[in-house]
């Protein structure tokens, strides 16, 4: 769909790595089993003074821009190990520069995370053990002929941060959270296509979704996140751990933040990502729209990107009716969509739905895809002026070119502003 297409191209990035005609992807290394190890990495440059005049120095720039993005604690002299583990992968030369990429195997990096923070996988565990009691799991047989014992199939579904599920963060996490429930012998599985976030796959028997949240310690006056986890059963019912908190500077870096409204009880929207919440460029996806209530609502769509745009994406030229029938799921792209943006990008989309058009509020003229004005978008991006008896938040997180192990390209500025040229413009809200 044009709307839901065009949305996904509104995010600016960094330019790309390139030396001369060579552009930089990051190397594949591969662990004692054969399975591929991402590489983090970072790329300096330099003006060529005389043939290979530079060389030292950018070898020098690349490992340090690498150490400083990934070692962010107070006392620089625990950075120490982590250098050491900091490689020169390319170097490259042109005519007036000459440049250099430093890599680091991500496994180094979880290594020394774990040596300054010991304690953090027990606190995982014993958040999951007090999450899933043994006695409540449901009684399962292993294999044809295994015995059975107590077991449960568990969906990992997002992980918001700083207002929206997924980025690098959360899927540092995720594989923290995979490992520990792992080791409690629970069954795991990523979110199916086609799931629309409510009525549960066959088999499984919870979701997990988990929540971080940054802070400054009143005490040290330096930043901490308080990690919590949430499972939902198939009925809804929810149990949720205690919050246990962790030095910021030993996981990735934040995403950038984002305001939303909260949401209400009614209406759903579920964005299908991988687990945890995040999306790569090229990555095929699907929003999903559900009433809970046991009446039809009238319902608008919008969507809110990090560059201030807001447009509206349902009802639209595909799916003109804006009704959607008690405890039904309607998808905004019949046939889907790709996602087409860049790194870091961070995605939200509102529902608001009322029982009447009128109940609707300021949205009750707006139909069809459209853009609001400037002023109107930077009112709706601050998360004020979306009251509606039921309203519903969902989003992604576009991860960067080392988790999407390929090159982000940049959108081309001249396509996206002759794409928003032609979307039309939203009635103004009501001041």
């Amino acid at each position: 769909m044009f709307g839901i297409a065009l949305s996904m191209m509104l995010a600016t990035a960094a330019p790309p790595f390139t030396c001369g005609a060579a552009t930089y992807v990051p190397p594949v290394d591969f662990d004692a089993t054969g399975r591929p190890i991402v590489m983090e990495f970072a790329v300096a440059t330099a003006p060529k003074t005389g043939p290979g005049g530079m060389g030292s120095t950018v070898d020098a720039t690349a490992r340090s821009l690498l150490v400083n993005r990934l070692c962010r604690l107070a006392d620089p002299r625990y950075c120490g190990p982590l250098e050491a583990k900091v490689a020169i992968w390319k170097r490259a030369e042109t005519a007036t520069q000459v440049c250099a990429m430093s890599v680091l195997r991500t496994t180094d990096l979880e290594a020394w995370r774990t040596m300054l923070a010991p304690d953090l996988d027990a606190e995982l565990r014993q958040a999951f053990e007090l999450l899933f009691p043994e006695e409540e799991l449901p009684t399962r047989r292993k294999g044809i002929f295994g015995r059975k014992r107590r077991v449960a199939a568990v969906l990992l579904d997002r992980i918001d941060d700083q207002g929206a599920p997924g980025g690098i963060r959360a899927d540092w996490l995720l594989g923290r959270v995979r490992a520990s429930l792992t080791s409690l012998n629970i069954d795991m599985m990523d979110p199916p296509k086609g799931w629309n976030g409510r009525a549960f796959p066959r088999g499984v028997d919870y979701a997990v979704r988990g929540t971080l949240a940054e802070r400054v310690d009143p005490k040290k006056q330096l930043p901490v996140i308080d990690v919590s986890f949430t499972i939902v059963n198939a009925k809804r019912l929810q149990r949720t751990s205690t919050p246990f908190t962790i030095p910021a500077a030993l996981a990735p870096s934040p995403p950038p933040l984002v305001n939303t409204p909260p949401p209400t009880q009614g209406l759903s929207l579920h964005v299908e990502t991988r687990a945890g919440g995040s999306l790569c460029p090229g990555d095929f996806t699907q929003i999903h729209l559900t009433n809970e209530t046991d009446d039809p609502l009238f319902v608008r769509v919008l969507n809110l990107d990090q560059n201030g745009e807001a447009l509206v994406l349902f009802p639209n030229e595909v799916r003109g009716d804006d009704m959607v029938p008690a405890h039904g799921t309607v998808t905004l792209a019949p046939d889907g969509f790709n996602v087409d943006g860049a790194a870091h990008g961070r995605e939200r989309y509102i529902a608001v739905g009322a029982k009447s058009r009128e109940a609707l509020g300021r949205f009750r003229d707006t139909r069809g895809t459209c853009r609001y004005r400037p002023e109107d978008a930077k009112v709706l991006a601050s998360g004020a002026k979306v009251e509606a008896s039921y309203r519903a938040v969902a989003g992604f997180t576009i991860l960067d070119d080392v988790r999407c192990r390929k090159p982000i390209p940049l959108p081309d500025p001249a396509l996206l502003s002759g794409l928003l040229a032609d979307v039309p413009l939203c009635p103004p809200l009501e001041r």
